[in-house]
């Protein structure tokens, strides 16, 4: 598997040239989520992919920490968790047609939602779903 990066949730720099650390870290609010688990190739092919839809990408959720996860009904083995999944999307842009672009370029896992699609890196598999 590629290599995870854990930096300070608190830390705002970019780690690509168009997404900052900050749009990855878990949203909750749990005084010990202090950390934020990141792959560097999902920002590399989050970058290819917005430079092809010449748009920006919306991160909806990027790490979870574990108790966050759980909170929110992610899977127990979601790949938030791990660093290696993110829910984007893009005005504008059919999420079937981001899903087929974000597949072309190296996203592995590709879940198409009502109002975002998940992307990873961890093992090759498509899902559609009728939660939000």
């Amino acid at each position: 598997m590629t290599e995870i990066s854990i930096y300070n949730k608190q830390a705002s720099i970019y780690i690509s040239p168009h997404f900052n650390l900050k749009e990855f870290a878990c949203k909750c609010d749990f005084e010990e989520c202090k950390v934020v688990l990141f792959c560097q190739k999902v920002a590399e092919i989050l970058e290819k992919l917005r430079d092809r839809l010449n748009k920006p990408i919306l991160i909806t959720s990027g790490y979870r920490c574990p108790r966050y996860n759980q909170q929110v009904g992610g899977a127990p083995e979601s790949t938030h968790i791990t660093g290696y999944g993110v829910d984007i999307f893009v005005p504008d842009i059919k999420l079937e047609k981001l899903a087929h672009h974000a597949r072309s370029l190296g996203f592995l896992g590709i879940g198409i939602y009502k109002s975002h699609i998940h992307v990873d890196i961890y093992k090759d598999r498509q899902w559609t779903s009728d939660k939000a």
